[in-house]
């Protein structure tokens, strides 16, 4: 499902209209006063470093690398919401780079004082640009995932975390054997905690 580039008035529509169900949905989870016994809810705003196999081109080893920025809100115990952006524009072939713009799910699997592993499913758009900037485009992107945050002060968390992504009906090139991309590769970034 690979969209042309030149829809940005759709695809900025859409966006918009995400944007505004994510804070409609937010303000869903507030209180009047505050709970004498429920948990509170917590916002964690981070960046990362990226090294991920870019699955492109099909038959190649190539990885990219890059930055991103996610935001972790945990609304109940055991489950929260992660967005996230990464812009992987570094080591491509012949200039191609990918963005992903996603959010979703996070399962929080096990909590210790300073370990919390978790697990998330994110869904959303992947953008590719083609070798020698030759032409781009935006495909749906599901990623499943998983890592653990590591509590290194009071407000601050060091994580670790792997993904597979899959592109459904990304294009294909001519003469390649692979219909759909599947990037995958590993994240590692730092985060602080804004609310408690």
């Amino acid at each position: 499902m690979l969209i042309s580039i030149r829809s940005t008035g759709r695809r900025s529509t859409c966006w918009t209209v995400a944007l505004a169900a994510a804070l409609v949905a937010s303000s869903a989870f507030g209180q009047v006063g505050p709970s004498a016994s429920g948990r509170r809810h917590t916002l964690w705003v981070g960046g990362e470093y990226s090294n991920i196999s870019a699955s492109f081109p099909y038959s190649g080893r190539q990885r990219l690398w890059g930055l991103g920025g996610f935001a972790d809100c945990t609304v109940m115990r055991y489950l929260g919401i992660e967005a996230e952006g990464r812009y992987l524009l570094t080591n491509g072939f012949y200039d191609e780079h990918q963005e992903n713009y996603l959010v979703g799910p996070q399962f929080i699997v096990g909590r210790s004082q300073s370990i919390q592993p978790f697990a998330q499913f994110l869904v959303g758009a992947g953008r590719l640009t083609y070798p020698l900037q030759t032409a781009s485009g935006i495909s749906f992107v599901l990623e499943p995932g998983g890592g653990i945050n590591f509590l290194v002060r009071d407000r601050w968390i060091v994580r670790g975390e792997y993904e597979y992504q899959r592109w459904p009906g990304s294009s294909n090139i001519s003469g390649q054997p692979r219909p759909e991309l599947t990037p995958n590769g590993v994240h590692v970034g730092i985060a602080f905690k804004l609310l408690r």
